[in-house]
């Protein structure tokens, strides 16, 4: 069986939370047996290093360069296709020339054209990661200036409508898309497996909390919410460090008291081991963050704001909190004696219901795969 994924996000390095995504669902294919095609549509450029690293890490990887001009040309945002270009869409007529495919993945909506060219007996499945229809306004409201695709409702209903299935990344998002298309919508959230650590063994006294994240804008306002509330509470006097990592350490401000920066994380493991607790000061932003789930999946203690939690059902307050001001302060509450240990508990049992739940979810696409039949059977 052969999957083919087309993805204007590179797998590697994975430094955000979209490039995660998209990489740990194609491990997750290979596993149920389908051989990767993975197709980068190059949006975001391409170096020999991730070349290098996307050809060890998939059977078969094919990379078109973007020839077509990127601009908006709606009034109000971006129209359906403004980010695919009909080199795409040739790529992958020429790709269905040597192979044939049990299924495709298409990742975003935006680039939901390339479903109009694969094969009828393919089964098309769009990978939304994130609501994008007046997604402009909802970032506005929440104080963050859009820098990326945006389009109408009835734009990204149009291309949802051009696949069999739809996935959404959380439930929420999912109620939303079946007001906006006719196909068939499914959540499939982020699946990773049990890693759980070994508590560090603090004898300095301090409690070292982890803020991994990409640079986008969301999680630089964040941060700065974050600076801001901790200057407020004299979290150095408490005991508390945070030790920042990701790409959003480029916009950590040097000196700032109780925070240090670690840069980008080639080993996960490390750095979990490293900390004590996990915060996501989130403030903004849609989808489900991947980061949340990554910090569940090592079984550490979690503090978040209720926005960061989105499509991860907790009734836990430190996964609740209102504001980055009672992130905090729930940070500092834990110096008590067991209140560390109590929230270790209540994240992994978080963990292990929300992934009972994805699994269950994955195996129903898969059958659904297995029912719609289609080429892409024969042996390599």
């Amino acid at each position: 069986m052969r999957a083919l994924v087309i993805s204007p996000i590179a797998t590697d390095p994975s430094s955000q939370g979209n490039s995660v995504r998209v990489g740990r669902l194609c491990e997750l294919l290979e596993y149920a047996g389908y051989t990767i095609h993975f197709l980068y549509y190059g949006l975001e450029g391409v170096n020999d290093d991730q070349r290098r690293a996307m050809s060890r890490r998939w059977r078969h990887v094919h990379f078109v360069d973007v020839e077509t001009r990127i601009k908006a040309t709606a009034p109000d945002g971006y129209a359906l296709d403004d980010f695919c270009g009909p080199e795409l869409l040739r790529a992958v007529e020429t790709l269905q020339l040597q192979w044939r495919f049990s299924l495709a993945i298409v990742n975003y909506v935006w680039m939901s054209a390339a479903c109009e060219v694969i094969d009828p007996e393919t089964l098309t499945i769009i990978d939304t990661h994130d609501l994008f229809g007046d997604r402009h306004y909802t970032l506005q409201e929440q104080g963050v200036a859009p820098t990326w695709y945006y389009t109408t409702p009835a734009e990204e209903a149009r291309g949802l409508d051009r696949a069999r299935l739809v996935l959404a990344i959380q439930d929420e998002e999912a109620d939303v898309l079946r007001q906006r298309t006719k196909r068939e919508v499914a959540t499939l959230g982020h699946i990773l497996p049990e890693n759980f650590l070994q508590p560090r063994r603090r004898e300095d006294g301090v409690l070292r909390i982890g803020y991994i994240a990409s640079g986008n804008p969301s999680n630089r306002l964040s941060l700065t919410r974050l600076i801001e509330a901790a200057s407020r509470r004299e979290v150095a006097a408490l005991g508390l460090r945070f030790v920042v990592a990701g790409e959003i350490c480029r916009h950590l401000p040097p000196d700032i008291a109780a925070f240090e920066a670690v840069g980008y994380v080639d080993d996960a493991v490390a750095f979990y081991r490293d900390i004590d607790v996990v915060v996501n000061p989130n403030i903004s932003g849609t989808g489900l963050k991947i980061k949340n789930v990554e910090a569940l999946s090592f079984g550490m203690p979690l503090v978040s704001t209720g926005s960061g939690m989105c499509g991860i059902f907790s009734d836990t307050p430190a996964h609740l909190c209102k504001t980055v001001d009672d992130a905090v302060e729930m940070l500092a509450g834990l110096s008590r004696p067991g209140a560390l240990d109590a929230l270790r508990l209540a994240s992994r049992s978080v963990y292990t219901k929300y992934m009972r739940t994805q699994i269950a979810a994955f195996d129903v696409i898969l059958a659904k795969a297995r029912a719609h039949g289609g080429a892409g059977g024969r042996p390599e």
